[in-house]
């Protein structure tokens, strides 16, 4: 049995605005304000969301009180317990050397606006069986998890990471994702400096 999905037309919203946000690295709608949308930057930026509209127009900047990022690279939004949050996954690991990587959760604001926020808490993890690189992170409320995906082995691995915790934790193994797509030999003859990374997982949602 053959079941046919509906086609849709990719459509142009806008341009981000912002010109400090250089490499956004996460995008999650906002709960809290419908056709809100955050980001922030990849490594090497400062420890700050961005609040722009669904067609790029920048409304707010708001920094978080942390630590420096070591590599942001996805965002998630959810309810819990009555409140949204915003998870925000320093989870890249481009060389494997990190010994832990951590989940920062912050609360939505109130109003749009520039502002500092203080986060709620952080989730600080290992994996079980070395270190990972990953830009895939969505919440499981329900499982009272985090989901998190591996990006450069292959098959990549999917982890479960306990939502709040006050210790360290070790990821649960899930699976290995063997159904997802590698680059072929007529990807390497297209691309031969690239073809390596065109599909690795970058992005999850849940």
């Amino acid at each position: 049995k053959t079941t046919r999905i509906a086609e849709h037309r990719v459509s142009w919203l806008g341009d981000i605005e912002h010109r400090d946000l250089k490499e956004s690295s996460g995008l999650a709608a906002s709960i809290k304000h419908p056709g809100v949308l955050w980001s922030m930057n990849d490594s090497g930026g400062d420890a700050e969301l961005f609040a722009m509209t669904e067609g790029g127009a920048h409304l707010a900047r708001l920094s978080v009180a942390s630590h420096k990022p070591t590599d942001w690279e996805s965002l998630d939004t959810f309810e819990f317990d009555g409140e949204t949050y915003i998870a925000i996954g320093d989870i890249g690991d481009n060389f494997g050397w990190r010994k832990d990587v951590s989940v920062l959760v912050v609360p939505e604001p109130i109003t749009i606006a520039d502002a500092r926020l203080e986060p709620a808490w952080e989730i600080t993890y290992t994996y079980p069986d070395g270190a990972r690189d990953s830009e895939a992170l969505a919440v499981d409320v329900e499982g009272s998890r985090i989901l998190v995906l591996s990006k450069r082995d292959y098959p990549p691995s999917l982890y479960s990471v306990p939502l709040t915790v006050t210790e360290p934790a070790v990821a649960l193994k899930m699976a290995e994702l063997t159904h997802l797509p590698q680059p072929m030999q007529s990807d390497y003859d297209e691309e031969p400096k690239v073809a390596q990374y065109r599909y690795m997982p970058s992005g999850m949602d849940y």
